[in-house]
């Protein structure tokens, strides 16, 4: 196994995790992944969670510099 790849690089976290991590709450956080607006996750039956580098990819993503029109780093 490669470097950075082991069990704690792949660790998943929990909408109440991620919705601390984000400061809003997990209804909100539910209405972005049915609104397809939030964090990319993981679904196995109804257990839902997310990867820590997806999660930094959300943010990243929607990072902005103005509130003016379209603004993005």
């Amino acid at each position: 196994m490669a470097e950075g790849q082991g069990p704690a690089s792949t660790q998943l976290m929990t909408p109440e995790q991620v919705s601390k991590h984000l400061q809003i709450d997990t209804e909100r956080l539910s209405k972005m992944r049915i609104e397809g607006t939030g964090p990319a996750f993981v679904k196995h039956g109804r257990l839902v969670r997310y990867r820590p580098a997806a999660l930094v990819a959300w943010i990243e993503c929607h990072e902005v510099t103005s509130t003016r029109g379209a603004g993005r780093a």
